[in-house]
This record gives structure tokens, C-alpha cells and sequence, in this order.
């Protein structure tokens, strides 16, 4: 069974699924960033959602094509033990709207706080 992206900690911040709904710019609580340059921010969450379905979040998948969605965190989880997925501890909750505005920026300091905790590796090219 794969170690949980999210702690129980990250899991209080984020309200449950569907509590939101008709909310006009919900707050992303959670960040999670891959190696391959996509980003999840996580509005909303549930344990067991009303379907049945385990551990659902919600929220925008910044990837080739941005899109709101639900996310299985379970196969998230299983990319987070193999080193490719991991949740950025220094972002900040804000607006989705703010998300939307400079994700590309958010992406950028994710990966370098990444890197500075060892999650992403680098390789320095010496002119």
C-alpha cells in the first residue's frame, strides 16, 4: 500500500467533496507537483466520497490541457513512492483564480523548493 501524499493535517485543511459547489473561486488548500512539469491544486476532499470512491480530491490538473476534475489520490499516491509526485509544503492557500493567473510561475518556485528538498534532482552543465 503507497505512503499518502496526503497527511491527516493536509486532509483537515481541505474542505469536502461537493461543499463548494456553486463556489465561484474555491481555494486551492493543496499542491502536489510532478516531475513531468504537472501540477494538481486541490480544493476539496473526502476519505470515502459519496459514491464510494476512496480518497477523491477535486480540483484543477495543470498538465497539457488544464482542466477542473476529480483526482484519484490513490494512483497520485503511488506516483509519490516512486519519487515523482510530492506535495509542495511551501505553498501558500489562495483563490483558484490566483492559481490560474500564474501557474506557470506557482510551477516554477514548486519545483525549485523541489529541488532545494531533494525531491527533484539536477544536473548543473558547465559552460
Amino acid at each position: 500500500m503507497p505512503t499518502p501524499l496526503l497527511t491527516d493535517e493536509l486532509k483537515t485543511r481541505l474542505p469536502e467533496l461537493y461543499s463548494q459547489e456553486g463556489t465561484p473561486d474555491p481555494t486551492v488548500q493543496v499542491l502536489l507537483v510532478a516531475r513531468n512539469g504537472w501540477m494538481w491544486a486541490l480544493t476539496e476532499y473526502s476519505d470515502v466520497a459519496p459514491d464510494g470512491c476512496p480518497n477523491l480530491a477535486f480540483g484543477k490538473v495543470y498538465g497539457d490541457f488544464p482542466e477542473l476534475g476529480y483526482i484519484p489520490m490513490d494512483e497520485l499516491d503511488e506516483l509519490g513512492d516512486l519519487g515523482l509526485v510530492w506535495v509542495d509544503e511551501g505553498f501558500e492557500p489562495r483563490p483558484l483564480s490566483q492559481v490560474d493567473a500564474a501557474w506557470e510561475i506557482i510551477l516554477g518556485e514548486a519545483v525549485l523548493r523541489g529541488a532545494n528538498a531533494g525531491k527533484v534532482p539536477i544536473t548543473i552543465i558547465e559552460a
